[in-house]
C-alpha cells in the first residue's frame, strides 16, 4: 500500500482503545482522510509515512486463537514492528473465515484446535483469497498435523515455544511466500508423505522439475535462482507455475502433492 496523501494530511488521531472483529489492541492511528481500517497503523504518523515514502508495505494480519487473552497479548507484540499490522483476531472457525474474506490479510496466523472445529479443516476457505498465505501456530507439532496442514494448502507450522523474533520473522518469510519449515520437518515430512503414491505432474516441463527438485530440497527463491542462475523473478514465475499445474496452494503443498505422487521419480 503506498501512501496517496501528501505527507501533512497524514495527520494522527489517538484513540485510547480499538476494537475490531472482536478484539481490543493497543493505541492506533489512522492516516490521510479515510478511516478504513486498511490504513490502520500502529507505530503512528512518522513511521507510517517513512515507511510509505520508502516503498515499504505493510504486512496485514489475522490472529486466530481459541484464547482471546493469549490472541489481544499477540496483536500487541506484534504491533509494535511498523511493518506489521494485526486486522483482527477472531477465536473460531467460522469468525476467521468470515473475517479472511472480507478483510483479505496477508498472513493467518491460525491454530489447530478451535471451538468449532480444526484449524486446518478451514485452511482452504481462509486461502479463497489468492493473496492470502495461512501459518499454523500450534502448540501440535507432531508429523501428523504437519502433514495435515502442508495437504491443506498452509505455507507452515510454527511451535507456540518459538520467540517473538522467530515468529516474526516467520511471519515476513510467509508474506514474501516462502516455504516455511525446519529442514528435520521437512525430512519427517517427506518420510510421511511418500507412504502414498498417487500421479499428476505430467505436464511440468525439464526446467519446471529441476525447480520443483529444489523445493522439495528447501531451498529460498534467492537460493533456488542463484543455483540455476535465473533472476528471483524468474524463479518465481516457475514456482506459480508449478503450482497451478500441481493445483497447490502453497510451495509446501506442492512438495507434498511431488512426494505422494513420486513425480520427481518418474521420467521426464
Amino acid at each position: 500500500m503506498q501512501c496517496e496523501e501528501p505527507e501533512d494530511t497524514c495527520v494522527p488521531r489517538s484513540h485510547d482503545r480499538s476494537e475490531i472483529c472482536g478484539a481490543t489492541f493497543a493505541p492506533t492511528y489512522y492516516l490521510g482522510k479515510d478511516d478504513d481500517a486498511e490504513k490502520r497503523f500502529p507505530g503512528g504518523r512518522a513511521q507510517y509515512c517513512a515507511n510509505q515514502a520508502g516503498g515499504q508495505d505493510l504486512i496485514t494480519v489475522l490472529i486466530v486463537d481459541s484464547q482471546r487473552m493469549v490472541a489481544e497479548s499477540l496483536a500487541a507484540v506484534l504491533s509494535v514492528d511498523g511493518d506489521i499490522s494485526v486486522i483482527g483476531s477472531e477465536q473460531t472457525c467460522a469468525g476467521a473465515e468470515r473475517v479472511a474474506v472480507a478483510r483479505c490479510p496477508d498472513v493467518v496466523l491460525l491454530e489447530q484446535v478451535l471451538s468449532d472445529g480444526l484449524g486446518t479443516d478451514s485452511v482452504k476457505a481462509l486461502l479463497s483469497n489468492p493473496g492470502t498465505r495461512v501459518l499454523m501456530v500450534t502448540a501440535d507439532t507432531s508429523d501428523t498435523l504437519l502433514a495435515r496442514a502442508v495437504a491443506a494448502g498452509a505455507a507452515g507450522v510454527i511451535s507456540k515455544q518459538k520467540s517473538i523474533a522467530e515468529l516474526l520473522t516467520t511471519i515476513r518469510a510467509v508474506a514474501r511466500d516462502e516455504a516455511v519449515i525446519t529442514p528435520a520437518a521437512l525430512r519427517r515430512l517427506l518420510v510421511h508423505l511418500a507412504r502414498v503414491k498417487l500421479g499428476p505432474g505430467a505436464d511440468l516441463t525439464a526446467r519446471e522439475r529441476e525447480v520443483l527438485a529444489l523445493l522439495v530440497a528447501g531451498k529460498s527463491t534467492a537460493s533456488l535462482a542463484a543455483e540455476l542462475f535465473v533472476s528471483p523473478a524468474t524463479a518465481r514465475n516457475h514456482i506459480q507455475s508449478i503450482m497451478n499445474k500441481l493445483g497447490a496452494h502453497s510451495r509446501l503443498e506442492a512438495v507434498s502433492i511431488t512426494m505422494r505422487n513420486n513425480i520427481l521419480d518418474s521420467a521426464a
